[in-house]
């Protein structure tokens, strides 16, 4: 009776984080992972256009509600990685370091779920 218990449980378990996690197309992910590497690559401090392209693309390729909200989030990325930028540039080069790790523990994990076409956005996201 108590493996048929923890096998229900794993069942639900595995339901929900299905529910929180939705596959995208190919074209989406590909162009969003493009976004990604994008945003993480720029150091200007106004955020550079070829960055600003690489979001829009992935706009024009969302298709899904989860797609639109997750361009939505790489929008807010930028923007806040733009902030990172403009620290960065008056940082000493201990907090500097602080900001590309911080960014780069969301960057990374997010460009993977990506590549897995899936729309799990890390927790370490939700503030860089």
């Amino acid at each position: 009776m108590r493996a048929s218990a923890v096998i229900c449980f794993a069942l639900f378990a595995s339901a929900l984080g299905a529910q929180q996690s939705h596959k995208v197309g190919n074209e989406f992910g590909r162009s969003a992972f493009l976004a990604v590497r994008a945003i993480q690559r720029d150091r200007s401090e106004q955020g550079s256009d070829r960055t600003r392209e690489a979001i829009d693309t992935a706009d024009a390729d969302a298709a899904t509600k989860e797609e639109i909200a997750l361009v939505e989030h790489l929008r807010t990325l930028f923007l806040q990685h733009i902030v990172n930028n403009l620290r960065r540039s008056l940082a000493p080069a201990a907090e500097q370091k602080a900001l590309n790790e911080k960014e780069n523990n969301c960057f990374d994990p997010l460009a993977e779920a990506l590549r897995a076409r899936t729309s799990a956005v890390p927790a370490a996201c939700d503030s860089i």
